[in-house]
């Protein structure tokens, strides 16, 4: 049963220098084109979708495409979804995109939650990387989105930027802390291959933060995170009690979920596919089958269920572990036993969790998975 819908819009109108994500910037003849798709895409999944509890917008930037795109989009899903009916509707937005129009148009369709990709406040540190709104442009489409009253708000963080200070978080946390928005997602940046950043670094010499800065950074938010009503419910997410993303939860959880767009993944009955990941071929593809399938493989359910369900502070539960697969994760697993010795996993009643230290090193437990 699909609980969760995600819909991937790649489109950008610049591309950030640290991203790897399904995106490009493209002519309005080419949105329109894959927006055609993507509606195509829908419709054949749309017998699927009587038991959807969320919607998730996002991509790329889904705020950067035209109103009519968006409205001739979102009226297409209306009718295959009945949408006030959902739990959480989110879709993710650049500041410089938020507008009164754009709101008026996400609440006429029932959105519940928007998440802004602020990355820092820092004007410096945004054209670092590549971002092109401003700090003010932040704060003013966060003020707009406040005065509506109507959405669960979040933002996005990432911190150890280029040349970036442990005072320079701090100045990003607190300026995020005193917005009281709902939730709040803060990633280290990480320095993926065939990015501008990696050439910027590897060939021109850009100064990223030592491995000891950036510790000292998660190190720190974690202490501010502590004396704040924010609840750290995953590894990189904090919340209001309420507010947790209940969309990335079914992820989390293991629940069944269908991605659709460029790129999209989808889980169902422990098969996991993965749509095409050029537009060309995802496009054609849709022309030619009504879906974006690339691949698809079944997953490793013990494995997924325990490095799914370790990012969340609740951890695992040992006797539902044990009730559905015959054994503990530390039989299944026996490498994990070391992390309990390290203090990167601990044990209470019934479950298995990280530690606030395990956040912090988390890749050192998962590879035991693998």
């Amino acid at each position: 049963m699909i609980k969760g819908l995600y819909i991937h819009i790649p489109f950008c109108k610049t591309i950030c220098t640290y991203c790897d994500f399904a995106k490009l910037v493209g002519s309005a003849s080419l949105q329109e084109e894959y927006m055609v798709a993507l509606e195509k895409e829908l419709l054949f999944h749309r017998e699927q979708l009587d038991s959807l509890q969320t919607i998730y917008i996002g991509g790329g930037t889904p705020s950067s495409i035209s109103i009519s795109l968006m409205r001739a989009f979102l009226t297409m899903l209306k009718q295959v979804v009945d949408l006030p009916s959902l739990e959480e509707f989110t879709i993710e937005a650049n500041p410089q995109d938020v507008t009164q129009e754009w709101i008026e148009l996400i609440k006429e369709f029932h959105v519940t939650r928007v998440s802004v990709g602020v990355q820092s406040f820092n004007d410096s540190l945004l054209i670092s990387i590549g971002r092109t709104h401003t700090s003010k442009q932040a704060l003013e489409a966060i003020e707009l989105l406040k005065k509506e009253n109507t959405f669960s708000l979040s933002i996005d963080l990432i911190y150890s930027l280029p040349n970036e200070t442990l005072q320079n978080l701090k100045s990003d946390l607190d300026t995020a802390l005193s917005l009281e928005m709902d939730h709040l997602s803060i990633y280290s940046l990480i320095l993926e291959e065939k990015t501008l950043l990696y050439h910027q670094v590897h060939q021109l010499g850009l100064e990223m933060p030592s491995e000891e800065e950036e510790e000292r950074m998660a190190l720190w938010i974690q202490s501010r995170i502590h004396l704040s009503p924010y609840v750290h419910y995953e590894i990189s997410n904090y919340g209001l009690v309420g507010h947790f993303s209940k969309h990335n939860l079914l992820y989390w959880n293991m629940d069944d979920y269908l991605g659709i767009g460029l790129g999209a993944a989808s889980m169902i009955e422990n098969i996991r596919t993965t749509n095409q990941k050029t537009i060309r071929k995802y496009i054609e593809s849709v022309n030619k089958n009504s879906n974006g399938i690339d691949t698809s493989e079944p997953v490793d359910e013990i494995q997924e269920t325990i490095l799914l369900g370790l990012r969340k502070a609740e951890g695992i539960s040992k006797s539902d572990f044990l009730k559905k697969f015959g054994q503990t994760p530390f039989e299944r697993y026996p490498g994990l036993i070391q992390h309990l010795d390290h203090g990167l996993l601990r044990e209470s009643d019934d479950r298995v969790h990280l530690t606030e230290k395990g956040f912090l090193l988390s890749n050192q437990v998962f590879i035991e998975l693998f």
